[in-house]
């Protein structure tokens, strides 16, 4: 398994479409695109940007379909809003403390 075959199961395995994961990476989309079809090789540049982000390449994840994959798909979003919301009512309460300012995470 390449590092392309990697790269689209880890996107696919958290829910991003090639233009979210783009943006994540900071490339474009194309450029995403290039890299799961094996057209383009992933440069260092952007291997270094996966360790900054946890995103570990050499791990050999199950590959999934996507139209297998729909309901996985919106149950990583829902998780992943609900770790928004609770990171924002936490960050809310240290913001409403009346010292937050010295109140550690």
């Amino acid at each position: 398994m390449g590092t392309q075959e990697i790269l689209r199961a880890y996107r696919l395995r958290n829910g991003y479409t090639q233009g979210q994961f783009a943006k994540i990476l900071n490339i474009h989309r194309n450029t995403v695109a290039n890299y799961e079809s094996g057209r383009t090789e992933v440069p260092e540049m952007v291997k270094r940007r996966f360790e900054v982000l946890d995103i570990d390449i050499n791990h050999k994840p199950n590959i999934i379909k996507e139209d297998e994959n729909k309901d996985y798909i919106i149950k990583l979003q829902k998780e992943k809003i609900q770790n928004l919301e609770n990171k924002l009512k936490k960050y809310v309460e240290i913001k409403n403390h009346p010292y937050w300012f010295y109140v550690k995470n």
